[in-house]
């Protein structure tokens, strides 16, 4: 039977690329880069306020993400077990996502406790949509492609969709707020702006839900039973692989890389720089221009170069982004000239090109984590997700409950210290990623000969008999001798096999050939 993969066409793998594009139009462009400022600045919420219902939103979708994911490895729907939570995440989302950029209906003029109830209601009902969504598409990777090329260009065409669909978003925002309020202040972010957020909200929700939809109609699951080439792995086995914790911490790092990012630039132009309120659409486009870039490239460079080089090398070009803000006030004094107030959408971009490629890396690693263990697929992004959604809450808490005053270098620094904290341990991960890949190397070719020492000891065969009138006396000393050579044949094989393990593996894997003996 051909592979999936071989039989995936053109169209199916760009209606695969398609299934997260609500989510990137809705999560990803607006409310990463949008909520807090449309709740600070728009609605007039306290930054304490708007950060407790960043931080529910946060903890609703990390507890919600396992639940779906479980109930999607269990789920035996004949429509698909991954595609009925889509479905049913496109239509949360479609419902909801618009009344999050609303006043609170019913509570205009409520305290700040209605307020933060009713938006944190909303947000974890699009949570829900988001998890639905992007759990049925990750899920799906080792479904679809078995080998690691095929897994790499569907998270490429993933990823490329992801920022054609930022770009979207950031073109339709410059274009509304330059528009839509031509009385309003050109220098800040008003009250008289909510107009913008609610028309451009209303416009992605219904446009995201139905560029969508090829995926639903395009896409065919395989039964987990035709996907899975051995045993499968228990949920409780996933706990004992050092793999699935560094494969999640360098995921987790990435996103916090990207989602911190999208969420402070605006407030870092707006605030720290005093540029006009176009450049918070600017911004964005320019960290998504470059993102496309990369996530287009970043295939070719890994072939060459191999994945963690390729992972080694984005992190530093990131770390020189991080070192060019946190310079930026000494360089200005040594030379206004050498940094203008446009210079920086360097780093921006050099942000947008390293964070889609780690982002790309990193699913990568994720999907071949997951491999053919497509039945607990689920559970395992459910948990890398968890780790996602609540370390950005709580970053996002801990950053707008900062009680020192809001200086124009504040956003910097949180730009600086979050993504170089977040890099070194993406850096982390990869090194020790690099070790273990190296160790599982070196272990495979003596596993692989103490199997072939093992058939070969079974190799020797005893005479057919088929009669004791066909049985004559030299035949009766040859089967008399011939469970003594079977036996020292075994012997000999056994203990060159033992001699061999004992030598060149540790004294681990000498352990291990030792059991092996005594079951044989």
């Amino acid at each position: 039977m051909a592979s999936k993969e071989e039989t995936l066409t053109l169209k199916e793998r760009c209606a695969f690329g398609t299934a997260h594009l609500m989510n990137v139009l809705c999560l990803s462009g607006m409310w990463f880069s949008y909520i807090l400022i449309f709740f600070t600045k728009v609605i007039g919420l306290p930054d304490s306020q708007a950060g407790l219902i960043l931080l529910i939103a946060q903890f609703g979708g990390a507890v919600i993400t396992p639940a779906v994911g479980l109930a999607s490895d269990t789920c035996s729907c004949a429509y698909g077990r991954r595609k009925i939570f889509h479905l049913f995440g496109m239509i949360a989302m479609l419902c909801t996502f618009v009344f999050l950029w609303l006043d609170c209906l019913g509570c205009k003029n409520a305290s700040g406790g209605y307020k933060v109830l009713y938006y944190s209601s909303l947000a974890i009902v699009v949570q829900f949509g988001w998890s639905g969504t992007q759990l049925a598409q990750l899920t799906l990777v080792p479904e679809l492609a078995t080998d690691k090329a095929t897994r790499m260009q569907l998270n490429q065409i993933r990823y490329a969709l992801t920022t054609i669909g930022g770009l979207f978003v950031f073109v339709l925002f410059w274009i509304l707020i330059s528009k839509l309020n031509n009385n309003s202040d050109p220098s800040d972010i008003t009250a008289s702006d909510k107009n913008v957020f609610w028309v451009m909200a209303l416009i992605i929700s219904a446009l995201g839900f139905v560029i969508t939809l090829p995926f639903q109609i395009w896409i065919r699951e395989r039964s987990p039973q035709s996907a899975a080439t051995k045993k499968p792995v228990k949920l409780n086995e996933w706990f004992q692989k050092p793999m699935f914790y560094l494969s999640i911490c360098g995921f987790t790092s990435g996103r916090i890389i990207t989602v911190i990012t999208q969420q402070y630039i605006p407030f870092y132009l707006l605030d720290s720089l005093d540029m006009p309120k176009t450049s918070i659409a600017i911004g964005p486009l320019v960290w998504y221009v470059l993102a496309s870039i990369a996530a287009v490239c970043i295939q070719k460079i890994s072939s060459r170069i191999g994945d963690e080089m390729t992972y080694f090398c984005c992190l530093m070009l990131m770390f020189e982004s991080v070192i060019w803000l946190w310079a930026k006030p000494a360089v200005q004094q040594i030379s206004p000239t050498i940094w203008d107030q446009y210079s920086v959408y360097i780093p921006i971009a050099i942000f947008g090109a390293t964070g889609s490629s780690l982002m790309v890396m990193n699913l990568t690693y994720m999907s071949t984590l997951t491999g053919s263990n497509t039945q607990s697929a689920g559970f395992v992004w459910g948990i890398a997700l968890f780790s996602d959604r609540i370390s950005n809450g709580l970053i996002n808490i801990i950053i707008l409950h900062v009680t020192a005053s809001r200086s124009a270098t504040f956003y910097r620094y949180v730009l600086v210290y979050i993504n170089f904290g977040a890099g070194a341990i993406g850096l982390t991960s990869v090194i020790l990623i690099a070790l273990l890949k190296r160790r599982e190397m070196n272990v495979q070719p003596h596993a692989h000969e103490a199997s072939a020492l093992l058939n070969d000891s079974h190799n020797v065969q005893v005479p057919a008999v088929n009669s004791a009138s066909d049985i004559t006396a030299s035949d009766h000393v040859g089967l008399a001798s011939e469970p003594v050579l079977n036996f020292q044949s075994n012997k000999t094989v056994h203990k060159r096999m033992f001699n061999t393990m004992e030598n060149q593996r540790t004294a681990e894997d000498s352990q291990r050939a030792l059991e092996l003996l005594m079951s044989v």
